[in-house]
This record gives C-alpha cells, sequence and structure tokens, in this order.
C-alpha cells in the first residue's frame, strides 16, 4: 500500500492500483499465515490492533490518495474523500469490538470489509479507459460515496472461504494484465 502511495504521489495512477491490488492478495493471507504460528494471547491481540491500523492506511487512505492523484482534487471532492476515510475507519472498529457474526456455520462480516477497496477501486478505474472523461469523474465519485456507505450500512457479507483464495489472486492477475497494458 505504501507503494501504491508512492507511485500516486509520482502520477503513475495505473501502477498504483497495482500496488493496491497486491496489498488486498497480501492481506488475504497474513491472517492465514498467522493462525498457523504458534501465538500467545498478547500476540494475538496485537497482531489483531495492527493489522487494522495497517487496514486503514492500506484500504482507507491509499484509495483516497490514490483519487486525490488521479483527479480528485475538486474542493467538492475533499468531502467525498474525507467521507470515504472516516467510515473506514468507523468499519474497522466497529469490526475491532463486534468481529465477525456466525449463522448456520457461516461466518458474516456486517458492513463491506475494507479490504476489498483492493479490488473495486481498480476495477472502477478500468471503466476510465473506456467512458467518456465527465462519465468517469460522476462514476468515481459515486463509488467513494458508495463504497463508504457500504462500510458503515448493516448488512451482511459472507467470509470468503475456500475457491474465493483462487478467485481474488486471479482477478488480481487479470487487473495487473490490464493496468500493464493500458499504461
Amino acid at each position: 500500500a505504501l507503494t501504491a502511495v508512492f507511485l500516486s504521489f509520482a502520477g503513475h495512477i495505473e501502477l498504483a492500483l497495482i500496488a493496491l491490488i497486491y496489498a488486498g492478495i497480501c492481506d488475504m493471507f497474513d491472517g492465514m499465515i498467522a493462525r498457523r504460528m504458534k501465538l500467545d494471547l498478547e500476540e494475538r491481540e496485537f497482531g489483531a490492533q495492527i493489522d487494522s491500523i495497517i487496514d486503514m492506511a492500506s484500504f482507507g487512505c491509499t484509495p483516497a490518495l490514490i483519487g486525490l492523484h488521479s483527479g480528485l482534487d475538486k474542493p467538492f471532492d475533499y468531502p467525498i474523500l474525507i467521507l470515504y476515510c472516516s467510515c473506514a475507519a468507523m468499519r474497522l472498529a466497529y469490526f475491532n469490538v463486534h468481529g465477525l457474526s456466525d449463522e448456520g456455520g457461516r461466518s458474516y462480516y456486517t458492513g463491506l470489509p475494507v479490504t476489498y477497496a483492493a479490488m473495486i477501486f481498480p476495477l472502477v478505474y478500468a471503466v476510465k479507459v473506456f467512458a467518456p472523461e465527465m462519465a468517469f469523474d460522476i462514476i468515481i465519485r459515486l463509488t467513494f460515496l458508495g463504497v463508504a456507505a457500504a462500510f458503515v450500512l448493516q448488512f451482511k457479507i459472507p467470509k470468503p472461504t475456500g475457491v474465493f483464495y483462487w478467485i481474488f489472486p486471479s482477478l488480481a492477475i487479470l487487473m495487473t494484465i490490464f493496468w500493464t497494458y493500458n499504461i
């Protein structure tokens, strides 16, 4: 995610989007690795806190900075980006307190997990290649607002399992090819 921030500051938005995708892939597997380690209670609690802080930087702040550096720099864009970051922080705090819910042997998130931003924004930015600039400007602003709302709305999303651990990396590879080709 920090690489994505640096690339966005340098004006390499497409490469920043690729870096954001791989921040999401890394986040997808960090929990799996942590569960395999023999950690005591204090280490697990520390891991949960550092994970939320990193998620805020990676999927709260980084998409907003990419947005800012890709042209969402008008005075009316600032409240949109601030709202997005604020909703990401609220989503993470909610998760830290409430965690996952279980129903029928399946785990659910309440609200959109912030890590989904790692796939949503590269996919939506792909529209920029095909859409007129004015249309894309509306689409990306609505996406930031919609994702912000999805972070804090009370709806259930199943925790990805099994095949999703293949689908998300495959989608990341496809998006990498797309963005590499469209640089």
